[in-house]
């Protein structure tokens, strides 16, 4: 492992125990209108985007809003819920203190926007532990293209900003597939 220069970071689901938030969502934002969706209304949204998902969504209910209210009551409530109750999962801040007392560079590759990373990396005192923040949403915005579709420009851009040469940017490396839980739990790098 002494090639290593440095360790890239996602944030939901490795870092931060962030995966039930766009659900949490989707039932706040119902919920508060009185109506109790289909259950295969997730299923339905996972597969379009998120101006899709707010067309879809008022035609389905016969909402009155604009796409554009919508997608904004959403990440209202998504900065609400980084900003004070997303948690960190076990041993998700050992494992970036390891990596930079060990003398790595370390990185945040995710497809969330600033708006979103931002308050979750203070509220969780993260923010600060990380040389560069890439993420797919801002390559996807600023290319016109759809952020799921960028997936590996944080990778490459993490790389270039810590002037490290990624081995294969396509494919997670051996470090990025290892949940922080799983790396710690056995005190193992």
């Amino acid at each position: 492992m002494n090639d290593i220069k440095a360790v890239l970071f996602d944030l939901d689901g490795t870092l931060l125990d962030s995966m039930y938030v766009w659900q949490y969502v989707d039932e706040e934002f119902l919920r508060r209108r009185g109506i109790t969706p289909p259950d295969d209304y997730g299923r339905q949204c996972s597969h379009r985007s998120f101006y899709e998902t707010a067309l879809y969504t008022i035609d389905l209910f016969s909402l009155p809003e604009t796409p554009e209210q919508l997608m904004q009551e959403w990440t209202d409530l998504a900065i609400d819920e980084y900003r004070h109750n997303v948690k960190l999962k076990p041993f998700a801040r050992e494992t970036v203190e390891l990596a930079l007392k060990s003398g790595y560079k370390t990185a945040v590759c995710t497809s969330q926007t600033p708006e979103l990373y931002t308050p979750v990396l203070h509220h969780t005192g993260l923010w600060g532990m990380f040389e560069t923040i890439s993420s797919a949403a801002v390559f996807g915005a600023a290319e016109g293209l759809n952020p799921a579709k960028n997936a590996n420009r944080p990778k490459i851009s993490s790389g270039d900003s810590l002037s490290c040469k990624l081995s294969s940017p396509t494919a997670p490396s051996r470090l990025e597939r290892r949940r922080p839980s799983a790396v710690s739990s056995r005190g193992k790098w």
